[in-house]
Order: C-alpha cells, then structure tokens, then sequence
C-alpha cells in the first residue's frame, strides 16, 4: 500500500485507505483475501473491493511495476 501512496510513483489519482482496508481470513487464521479502500483524491469518493489473495497480489505486482508507474 505505501508503494501504491508514494508520490510521484504511481500517480493516478487515487489513495488505499489504510483504515478502512484489511485482510480476510479463514478459521485457522490464513489471509484467503483483501478487502481494498480507494480513495479519489479529487473527489474524495471511496470505493471499496473485494479480492481473493492470489487475485490481489496479481494486482498489486500489475500495478506496483515499474512499466505501469511510467505510464501512470
């Protein structure tokens, strides 16, 4: 999340809400998903969505890659 926040890295207008995010876990306590607070940073509109963990983390390498952070 702080890598998605940082300044001048992947500037697309939008924050994770750290607050309102979290991790989903199943009965013997394995992370199974992400629940994911966007904020519009112009708007201040928050979106909020739900993920499995491997849906997540393929999303975050997408998004978190340098390629991507030019193109932002």
């Amino acid at each position: 999340m702080a890598a998605y926040n940082a300044s001048g890295y992947f500037d697309d207008g939008m924050d994770v809400v750290k607050e309102k995010s979290t991790l989903i876990k199943n009965d013997a306590g394995d992370v199974v998903g992400v629940t994911l607070t966007m904020r519009n940073q112009a708007t201040g509109e928050e979106i909020t969505q739900t993920d499995s963990i491997d849906g997540f983390i393929q999303k975050a390498a997408w998004i978190t890659s340098p390629e991507k952070a030019f193109e932002a």
